[in-house]
């Protein structure tokens, strides 16, 4: 494989390329790794969870590729992340309450998932989030007053009966 021997590679870019096969394990020892874009690249099998503890990584986008199975594993408390896409992936179960471990966070899109339980009020954490999706997901119970603290959040998508105060879209579309 191409990509199996640079451990230094700092930006991996495979968006729109039909690979067509499992994400490599490999890239869970490329320790250099900020961003990882792999949306549309119809993806199979399950995602490896230990590419979330990349300790540099700051983007990852596996968006559009519903063949991509996974779980959303415990945050580091020293995640970098800025920009998470998984949507229109089939990841599936909770969110941990680590999530708010990613606190320089700013997008985090989940839409169209098979996400499901509680949201976690470890969201409120999320403090430098500007736009937050979890529209098309299965999730229950009551929302965690601490999205109120998401002050930067201008969009957001999905089943959340509270509004930060510089919301800019609220789109509940399709939430049960």
């Amino acid at each position: 494989m191409l990509v199996k021997n640079l451990t230094t590679l700092e930006i991996l870019r495979l968006s729109e390329v039909n690979i067509s096969s499992p994400v490599p394990q490999t890239l869970t020892n490329f320790t250099s790794l900020q961003i990882l874009r792999l949306q549309n690249c119809n993806l199979t099998g399950s995602f490896p969870e230990e590419i979330f503890q990349l300790p540099e990584l700051q983007i990852l986008n596996q968006a559009s590729n519903t063949n991509l199975s996974g779980y959303v594993p415990e945050i580091p408390e020293s995640s970098k992340l800025q920009l998470l896409f998984l949507d229109g992936t089939s990841f599936f179960g909770q969110l941990p309450l680590s999530i708010g471990n990613a606190s320089f966070l700013e997008i985090l899109s989940l839409s169209n998932c098979n996400l499901e339980g509680s949201i976690p009020s470890s969201f409120g954490k999320l403090t430098r989030l500007t736009s937050l999706d979890l529209s098309h997901n299965n999730f229950t119970g009551i929302i965690p007053r601490s999205i109120t603290n998401l002050t930067l959040l201008s969009s957001l998508r999905g089943p959340l009966p509270v509004s930060p105060p510089s919301l800019v879209v609220f789109d509940m579309e399709a939430c049960t």
